[in-house]
């Protein structure tokens, strides 16, 4: 089974304001990098290899309620009440996130990764997880430089 997009993005044509159509642009895009910005600006690059999701948190081990409470007459207030209750739902929802995880992470730089790039005696993970991240950092340089380049030429 296909994993979800990292990001998704939508293509728009610009128009002027009021105008209700579309005007000509400037630069002249390829239809290959039209759709590649429009669903997935680094995928020329690959970054599904580089980026992956966080593991779930094991359930009700992040704080879903706010650790303490206010008794000052301040937070009885028609703004006091919806500030903690605003506070209580963000709370809520991040733990929810949290235990459901899918949160985005640079992998080889993951926490258990990196614990054990440090425990091992065996250098080889490290090294392959170096190699890993210099092929980005090449790939993101070589696509800044094209990028560049176009914008310099139009």
């Amino acid at each position: 089974a296909r994993s979800p997009p990292l990001v998704s993005l939508r293509a728009v044509d610009a128009a002027e304001p009021g105008s209700g159509s579309a005007r000509a642009a400037a630069l002249s895009v390829s239809e290959t990098d039209a759709k590649a910005f429009a669903s997935l600006p680094l995928g020329p690059v690959g970054l599904g290899t580089y980026v992956g999701r966080r593991p779930a948190s094991p359930a009700g081990t992040t704080p879903s309620q706010l650790p303490f409470a206010l008794s000052q007459p301040i937070a009885r207030t028609e703004v006091g009440r919806r500030f903690l209750s605003r506070l209580s739902e963000d709370l809520a929802h991040f733990a929810n996130a949290q235990d459901a995880g899918g949160g985005l992470e640079m992998l080889h730089l993951l926490e258990d990764q990196l614990r054990n790039y440090v425990n091992a005696t065996d250098p080889t993970p490290l090294q392959r997880a170096s190699k890993h991240i210099d092929t980005l950092r090449r790939s993101l340089r070589q696509t800044a430089d094209r990028d560049r380049r176009f914008v310099e030429a139009a």
